[in-house]
């Protein structure tokens, strides 16, 4: 759930950088809408929810303090949401993490694009590293389940002078920290509208290959001390012909997940983020909350989605010639919940 489109970082990466605005109240989600559409899905069966925006830390600091962030987070645990994960940029204040109602999420994930100064600051400001470093840290003394999630770019994705990956010494400084779980998110050229919205930060698929082979071979032999979670993003044609089924793996297909946006929109898929293509919207009239459906820039019919069929995914549209493109949330032998829920990795993992 994007509850905000307000941010008070202007990523050189980021792909929602179009939709961020100064504070005003249009772009918030009104409590009202946000507490009716957590009871919606959850009555639905949604079981996970994350805040996101923009900063969702921000989300009723201009206003009424009942409905901040915390608020949200309280009317999800009270709907029985089994899992709250709060995803920020780390440059809140400080006594957030005192709140009561604070302590109800089960995870906060602090965006950290690389374990120095140097590598995050080029991206995300001058001083956002130390800053969101020093949150970190109080969330980690105060018993929070903190994951960070790094973007694998042109300036993290080299080696050191010694031949380490930076890749593998961002896995190794976030284990020192204390962190739970680390997250990678490539960042590539795929063919799609937001490519023109992300700068010259991508990572060729064939870098991006070479190191997901390395720490995924350092992960097998068990060299790491936590989780961690990296896509896969490419494979051989053929090795996708032998079973589409498994690398297929596509969101929409299996209806997993759900993206709502401020603006009404509903994704299931995360490459259509800030474009007109969505599942369905939801809309607001004279205090009453529905959801509506349009033949006219669906996901499905937009891409000619074949539930029948495996394919690979229809809304890259780069050809990446002797490489097949994966889903972006195709993490294989990561133990995702969803995963394990469908038996989608059961083979795999023992194979």
């Amino acid at each position: 759930m994007y509850v905000t489109d307000e941010c008070n970082l202007r990523c050189t990466q980021c792909y929602y950088n179009p939709w961020l605005k100064p504070w005003n109240p249009a772009v918030e989600m009104p409590f009202e809408v946000a507490d009716s559409l957590l009871s919606v899905f959850r009555e639905l069966g949604a079981i996970k929810v994350s805040f996101l925006g923009g900063e969702p830390t921000l989300y009723g600091t201009h206003g009424d303090s009942n409905t901040a962030i915390t608020s949200l987070i309280q009317a999800a645990r009270n709907k029985g949401f089994e899992y709250i994960r709060i995803v920020s940029n780390g440059l809140f204040d400080a006594s957030l993490l005192d709140h009561k109602n604070f302590s109800l999420a089960d995870e906060i994930t602090f965006s950290i694009d690389g374990d120095e100064a140097q590598i995050h600051d080029e991206l995300r400001g001058k001083g956002t590293f130390e800053r969101t470093l020093r949150n970190l840290r109080l969330a980690l003394k105060q018993n929070i389940q903190v994951h960070v999630t790094t973007c694998v770019h042109r300036l993290n994705s080299g080696r050191t002078e010694q031949g380490q990956l930076l890749v593998d010494r961002a896995i190794r400084w976030a284990e020192e920290l204390g962190v739970t779980l680390i997250n990678f998110h490539p960042l590539f050229k795929m063919g799609i509208p937001r490519d023109t919205w992300t700068h010259e930060t991508d990572v060729s698929p064939n870098l991006w290959q070479s190191i997901y082979c390395e720490i995924r071979t350092n992960i097998d032999a068990g060299a790491y001390k936590i989780p961690v979670r990296l896509p896969e993003r490419f494979i051989p044609n053929a090795t996708f012909s032998e079973d589409p089924s498994y690398y297929g793996y596509c969101p929409v297909k299996l209806a997993e997940r759900l993206e709502i946006h401020v603006n009404g929109q509903l994704h299931s898929c995360a490459l259509h983020n800030g474009t007109p293509i969505s599942l369905a919207k939801f809309l607001v009239h004279d205090g009453l909350l529905s959801i509506t459906w349009s033949d006219h820039q669906n996901e499905i019919n937009e891409y000619d989605f074949d539930f029948s069929r495996d394919h690979p995914c229809a809304v890259m549209q780069r050809d990446f010639r002797e490489s097949t493109p994966l889903c972006i949330s195709f993490k294989p032998k990561q133990l995702e919940p969803v995963w394990q829920s469908l038996g989608i990795d059961n083979e795999h993992l023992t194979n």
